[in-house]
């Protein structure tokens, strides 16, 4: 995924600190599964 500098750009360019923290907790609604590929994702952008 952090292959393509477009996606890359789109991703590190979002405000996930606010999405990640609002009240609803986004996270606590996915697969753990999915949390851990988001994790690493995140991980893997620096």
């Amino acid at each position: 995924m952090m292959d393509d500098p477009q996606l890359t750009s789109f991703l590190t360019g979002l405000p996930l600190e606010s999405i990640l923290s609002i009240k609803f907790s986004p996270l606590k609604a996915c697969l753990p599964s999915i949390v851990k590929e988001f994790l690493g994702q995140v991980n893997a952008a620096g």
